[in-house]
C-alpha cells in the first residue's frame, strides 16, 4: 500500500504541530519515517520545502501567474528562484500546465493524482 500525505495552502504552526503529533511515531513498513510536502499559496508559509502553487489558486493558471508567484515568493519570503523547483496545480487541474511549468523553469509537478485516467501514477512512478 502506498499512501500520499499532503497539505495544500495555509501551512501554519498550529497546523504543522498537528501533523507532526499524527506522524510522530508512525513508520513505513520499511522503518523509514513517513515524508510529507508543502504546497503553498503565498501566505501562512511554515516550512522547510516550498513548491509553487500559486497567489490566487485558480484552476488553469496563466504563465503570468505561475511566473508572479515564483517572484513573490522569492521576494517576500527570500527564498532564491534556483530553490522552488516544484508545482502543484490548484485542484489538481494539470491538464495544460506542463510546457508552462517548463518555461518557468520547474523540474517537478505534483499535480496529477493516481486515479487520473492514463497517468499510471501508482507507486512506482
Amino acid at each position: 500500500m502506498f499512501v500520499v500525505f499532503t497539505a495544500d495552502d495555509a501551512v501554519q504552526s498550529y497546523t504543522l504541530n498537528a501533523v507532526n503529533q499524527f506522524l510522530a511515531h508512525r513508520q513505513n513498513p520499511n522503518g523509514c519515517p513517513p515524508k510529507m510536502k508543502f504546497y503553498v499559496s503565498l501566505n501562512f508559509t511554515n516550512c522547510t520545502l516550498v513548491t509553487d502553487h500559486t497567489m490566487t489558486h485558480v484552476g488553469d493558471p496563466s504563465q503570468d501567474e505561475i511566473n508572479g508567484n515564483l517572484i513573490a515568493l522569492n521576494a517576500l519570503a527570500s527564498i532564491p528562484l534556483s530553490a522552488i523547483k516544484g508545482f502543484r496545480a490548484p485542484f489538481l487541474d494539470c491538464v495544460n500546465i506542463l510546457k508552462k511549468l517548463s518555461t518557468a523553469g520547474f523540474t517537478y509537478d505534483f499535480s496529477p493524482a493516481a486515479t487520473d485516467p492514463g497517468t499510471d501514477a501508482y507507486w512506482p512512478y
